[in-house]
């Protein structure tokens, strides 16, 4: 009765708000009423009215109230309102489908009933301010309704990502760690023995995790190794390496194999991260066109649309690319975040430098500099105050990554003559063959060994900040103490370092060009402007196009040229991310950055000079 009471006051209370539209305070009170009303309709049978006791003769002698918790309201609520207790069984069966494959411990229940009473309580809020906002304000602001969303799906959003993250990073350690496990399975150590070993080195971030999740249930829980190895394979993300530990298993029942089986696996895997690479080689490119064709074409055409438009009309459009194209850029980026190999290389950010950049253009604005301006240099000081921060780093892994091949075909060669792991190192350490960061690594190493440290020990904590680099020192050392392995495995990280290196090395090459039209689209796009601008600007305009943006002949909007040049920054700047992104690897690379930051900067104070000197 009730709720249908409440419903008849929403349809209501909405003819109210047609009829008063207009009516300024009145509209304001109607609505906070309607809520109230709604409040008390449908939250008054919720509370719990308190509790009784009866003497034994039946008469009523003790009633008192209890003032209602919030979880109390709430399952009442989920028990008279099905429709709220079924987005709560919906989001509790989305988040009870990812935990166990997160490798993480959550009580599903619990953050589901969590999320669905935060975006329920925030829901008439958030609508009452869609609302007002919508008919005061903008009627873009009506989207706030859709705000209680995002508490409800956080949960899910989280553990989706760390899902994803989580298959990513052992998907991209498989390989090196099937290698691993086939040398420990030609000497006699089986998966359950590969994991426990790894716990504690931090070579393979993935794959310890999992190791710990393994080994945990064997030790804390008494269950069979093989028993922890089903549950660990049937939840992971990984269909490859789900596959992979259900063929093990079955091998291990069966009539054995497993060092074969295993060496399979780690070529598959080692084949399948190089096909990985060779793809993104082949559509790098295109990619990169694509992005271009988005971040700097459209932003030109909506330039070149608001030109002859109303002032109005022009004022809405460059807000749209002004808002849009760093957006896209971000969209961009999460998608090749999906699209590359992952390289597993961690580079801190250091946040106290990136805060130079928007301090700068604070003050910059502060002091009366152009919007346009500020940005570019905001921008600009935050890329070089990030760059400082992490060039060291970043050159380091190139350095390294580019001088694998040429190390593992040396040790792979002279592994033939009959030299162990630790003399060849000792070795090459001696002829200083090998250049920068790699060149240091062997000397230390070289070093160590020769001050009598075992080779195991001696490559522990080395390997700097190349995660490739630590993989295979890690699994040299294991040969060479375990006396496992074959050349077999050693000519196949050789391959696999060679191609994954001539695949970068295309794909920097191939992006050039490209490049060099991201750092010269500042100048492109607002040298166009300025053009078109004083083309406009410089001809009589014809009768009935007075409300075009330009005030008169010879003048112009100043707002208008702002505006232009403030999409034009926040077009072009953006791409310089995902130009790093594609190029390096990572958006912590900010060179690119910095260039288009640049140009973008000179762009604003140089073309305004230099266009009428060209006569326009």
């Amino acid at each position: 009765m009730r709720a249908g009471l409440a419903l008849a006051a929403l349809f209501a209370s909405m003819w109210g708000i047609v009829l008063l539209s207009d009516g300024g305070a009145e509209y304001v009170t109607l609505v906070l009423a309607f809520l109230a009303a709604c409040i008390v309709l449908l939250a008054y049978p919720l509370i719990p009215r308190g509790y009784s006791a009866r003497t034994r003769d039946g008469d009523l002698s003790v009633r008192r109230f209890r003032f209602p918790t919030v979880s109390s309201i709430f399952a009442a609520a989920e028990g008279r309102i099905p429709p709220l207790r079924r987005i709560r069984e919906y989001n509790e069966s989305l988040l009870s489908g990812l935990a166990p494959a997160s490798g993480r411990i959550y009580d599903s229940e619990r953050l589901a009933t969590t999320s669905t009473r935060i975006a329920a309580a925030s829901a008439p809020p958030a609508a009452a301010l869609a609302i007002i906002l919508g008919v005061y304000a903008d009627p873009l602001f009506v989207s706030a309704a859709a705000a209680p969303a995002a508490p409800y799906f956080a949960p899910y959003l989280q553990l989706r990502s760390m899902v994803g993250e989580r298959r990513a990073r052992v998907e991209e350690e498989m390989a090196y760690f099937l290698c691993y496990a086939n040398i420990m399975e030609s000497i006699g150590f089986g998966l359950y023995q590969s994991f426990e070993m790894i716990r504690g080195r931090r070579i393979f971030p993935g794959m310890e995790r999992d190791a710990g999740e393994v080994v945990k249930r064997v030790k804390a829980l008494g269950m069979t190794p093989r028993a922890s190895l089903a549950i660990y394979g049937e939840s992971h993300p990984s269909g490859l390496f789900r596959d992979f530990v259900a063929g093990y298993l079955a091998k291990v029942t069966a009539t054995g194999g497993i060092p074969r089986y295993v060496e399979e696996k780690a070529r598959y895997f080692f084949d399948e991260y190089l096909s990985a690479w060779n793809r993104y080689e082949k559509g790098a490119q295109e990619i990169f066109s694509g992005i271009m064709m988005v971040t700097i074409v459209l932003p030109m055409m909506i330039m070149f649309s608001s030109m002859i438009g109303t002032p109005e009309a022009s004022g809405v459009m460059l807000l749209a690319g002004t808002a849009v194209s760093p957006f896209i850029a971000v969209i961009m980026v999460v998608m090749l975040n999906s699209s590359q190999p992952v390289t597993g290389n961690t580079i801190r950010t250091p946040y106290a430098g990136l805060a130079a950049g928007p301090l700068l253009g604070l003050v910059l604005f502060a002091a009366g500099a152009g919007a346009a301006t500020a940005v570019s240099a905001g921008f600009l000081a935050g890329g070089v105050a990030h760059y400082i921060g992490t060039v060291r780093r970043i050159s380091a892994i190139k350095e390294m990554d580019a001088m694998l091949p040429e190390w593992m075909r040396d040790v792979t060669e002279l592994s033939k003559t009959g030299s162990n792991i630790a003399q060849i190192v000792s070795r090459q350490a001696g002829l200083h063959t090998y250049r920068g960061e790699f060149g240091r690594i062997i000397a230390e190493i070289g070093g160590r060994v020769a001050a009598g440290v075992p080779f195991a020990e001696a490559v522990r904590d080395i390997g700097g900040a190349s995660v490739h680099v630590r993989f295979i020192m890690f699994l040299l050392s294991r040969i060479y103490s375990t006396g496992g392995g074959s050349t077999d495995i050693l000519n196949g990280i050789t391959e696999f370092v060679t191609r994954v290196h001539q695949a970068k090395e295309n794909v920097s090459k191939s992006l050039r060009p490209l490049s060099l039209i991201v750092y010269a689209a500042p100048f492109l796009m607002l040298g166009i402007a300025h053009m078109m601008i004083a083309m406009f600007s410089g001809t009589g305009l014809p009768e009935g196009a007075q409300d075009v943006p330009f005030t008169g002949i010879g003048s112009v909007d100043p707002a208008y040229i702002d505006g232009i040049g403030v999409m034009a920054a926040l077009s072009s700047i953006p791409t310089g991310l995902v130009a790093a992104k594609i190029s390096s690897y990572t958006i912590h690379d900010t060179l690119p950055l910095i260039i288009v930051s640049g140009t973008t900067l000179a762009a604003l104070h140089l073309l305004p000079v230099a266009v009428p000197l060209l006569g326009f």
